[in-house]
């Protein structure tokens, strides 16, 4: 069977010739998918993202489909399939899939867009969840409680967690971003760090409050390498890692605090929004690419909700 590399090479003949050769499976097309994506200088994250997802759709579709089996009926049946996780997620999986189609059809490896004709399931924008007051009394007694003395390995790992948490919560970074911040990103003079190709990678420039200096100024000068909230001798930790003081027998659930590292993020926009941050300044330091996307919090800001309501009679007759 001839290679794929040599049926890509084929990218200047004719489309009628290109599409009528031996159609390639799906795992053949995947790096190839990839580096493209890559040329288009998107996150390696979204690459992943994309190629995880085409690649669970053709295991789906069985080990040996080829692209010529992508088709209405079978996008059909898979989102059928699917049909009971989140819409979020579905539309992940098919933004994916559309991509990879018109990659396909660039490649000349397809003369048609199988996804042209989808209806996808409709979007669902859920109020994100900040901290509670309880919530954050409660962390604040676990940051401020006495670490281990005789278990170092345990106490190096407690003082890197919280120092993840504060970084987290005072500069509204999202958890990969927090494995991805490097000691050289951060200028503490200037009070400022900067998030590295970021959700859409994109970078941005956060202030540092007084509370995430004090942190970071914590850490010996001959500790400041390699990655803030890294391993030993400032290595890069997977999110997985990080993420687990927060899942089931990590330390921050067992103390009785069911939180999530994104909640840090939501906390850090509403206590800005509660305390009269222009909402533009907010998107800015969040790395949102639109407004409407920051808007979202102020459905969860009761303040000024609360002094409307407050301008009700105790009697309504």
């Amino acid at each position: 069977m001839e290679s794929l590399d040599r049926r890509i090479d084929l990218a200047h003949a004719p489309a009628a010739f290109a599409v009528a050769l031996t159609p390639p499976t799906i795992a053949e097309t995947l790096p190839n998918f990839a580096a493209a994506l890559a040329g288009r200088k998107l996150s390696p994250r979204t690459i992943d993202t994309y190629r995880r997802a085409v690649r669970y759709f053709g295991t789906w579709l069985g080990p040996e489909a080829t692209i010529a089996d992508i088709q209405p009926g079978t996008l059909l049946a898979f989102q059928s399939d699917m049909r009971k996780r989140e819409s979020a997620t579905i539309r992940k999986y098919f933004c994916a899939l559309r991509c990879y189609c018109r990659w396909l059809i660039r490649a000349r490896l397809r003369g048609d867009d199988p996804t042209m004709d989808l209806i996808w399931p409709q979007r669902t924008t859920p109020l994100p969840r900040a901290l509670s007051s309880a919530d954050k009394a409660k962390l604040e007694w676990l940051l401020e409680r006495p670490l281990p003395v005789l278990d170092k390995a345990k106490r190096w790992v407690l003082i890197r967690d919280r120092r993840a948490i504060v970084v987290m919560w005072y500069a509204g970074v999202r958890l990969s971003e927090a494995v991805n911040l490097k000691w050289a990103d951060i200028d503490l003079q200037a009070r400022s760090l900067t998030v590295q190709h970021g959700k859409g990678n994109k970078t941005r420039v956060v202030g540092l409050h007084s509370r995430l200096v004090a942190c970071l100024e914590a850490v010996g000068e001959a500790e400041r390498v390699g990655y803030v909230v890294g391993g030993r001798g400032g290595r890069k930790i997977a999110g997985k890692t990080l993420a687990k003081m927060f899942e089931a027998g990590g330390w921050v659930r067992e103390a009785g605090l069911d939180i999530s590292a994104h909640e840090l993020r939501h906390t850090f926009a509403v206590t800005l929004l509660r305390n009269g941050a222009d909402l533009r300044a907010i998107q800015l330091l969040l790395g949102h690419a639109s407004l409407a996307t920051t808007q979202i919090y102020l459905s969860l800001d009761l303040k000024d909700k609360q002094k409307a309501i407050d301008l009700l009679p105790d009697r309504m007759g």
